[in-house]
């Protein structure tokens, strides 16, 4: 058994529950509308890190190693995300990297989560913490839990945008790169639809800009394919669709978050939130 399946089998049945708690005032419609009253068929498979969706099908697959990976990158952003804000409250534009700062643990996890995507039996770091199952409510193990649960349930729902807009396993050419742009696009409207609350959507967009920060990662291990676009233009495509906020600390914070994972030489700029996430996407765009 791998470590990737060792650790994430015992979620599997929170992850089955994702897609519905990202947005449980839409759950009916996810049941009755999308699933047509069939369950989501979601399997758990060893395999290279992925999620695929089987058109036709109710059929979703989740590897251990795409799991873990996922889990591995939430991780990181929040740690990151954690050392932005104190950084900012603090009048400072850069974040201290050394030895046992929070920086170089956040950066230990993306590697650990690259590494699950070049090599899907690669061991769990020792050095680092596994995920603990039931953590005790508002413990940093319980949000964190909230949050690689919500990233993962926007990657699922981009899969079941797949299945509900009838997308083609074969169809070849730009409309690979078109499918994907759509399927980005409803699970990231879905789940924005109608939050109850400002917080609640501050949450959602912060688990949208998480499971992206894992496309790039996949981009970045795998490189490009003629099936999926680049991850910049997903950034772009998705900050579309979230609402409107003078100054979404989520956003600001996705931008925190990708900066140092991908940019690590720039500033935390007190810049508009939406600008500061449109220049970090800019950037990846030089990388492509």
């Amino acid at each position: 058994m791998t470590d990737a399946e060792r650790l994430m089998r015992p979620y599997g049945p929170f992850v089955c529950e994702a897609a519905s708690k990202i947005a449980p005032e839409r759950v009916s419609e996810l049941e009755h509308e999308v699933f047509a009253d069939k369950a989501c068929d979601l399997h758990f498979e060893n395999g290279p890190a992925n999620f695929q969706a089987y058109p036709g099908s109710n059929k979703i697959e989740a590897t251990f190693a795409g799991l873990l990976s996922v889990w591995a990158i939430a991780k990181a952003v929040l740690t990151i995300a954690n050392a932005a804000a104190e950084a900012r409250n603090a009048g400072k534009n850069t974040i201290a990297l050394g030895e046992a700062s929070e920086l170089a643990t956040a950066l230990a996890y993306l590697d650990a989560g690259r590494n699950l995507i070049r090599d899907e039996a690669v061991a769990w770091p020792a050095g680092l913490s596994s995920p603990c199952l039931n953590p005790p409510e508002k413990s940093p193990d319980w949000y964190l839990n909230n949050l690689f649960l919500g990233a993962t349930a926007w990657i699922l729902l981009h899969e079941v945008g797949h299945l509900r807009l009838g997308h083609q396993v074969f169809a070849g050419g730009p409309r690979f790169f078109q499918q994907e742009h759509e399927a980005d696009l409803w699970a990231t409207e879905w789940i924005l639809k109608s939050p109850p609350t400002p917080q609640h959507a501050e949450f959602r967009m912060f688990c949208v800009a998480t499971g992206l920060v894992w496309l790039a990662l996949i981009e970045e291990v795998r490189y490009l394919d003629s099936k999926h676009p680049p991850t910049f233009q997903r950034l772009l495509g998705c900050l579309n669709k979230f609402p409107t906020v003078e100054n979404s600390p989520a956003l600001e914070l996705a931008a925190d978050v990708l900066k140092v994972a991908f940019d690590p030489t720039s500033q935390l700029k007190a810049e508009h939130a939406a600008d500061a996430y449109v220049t970090i996407a800019i950037r990846l765009s030089r990388r492509s």
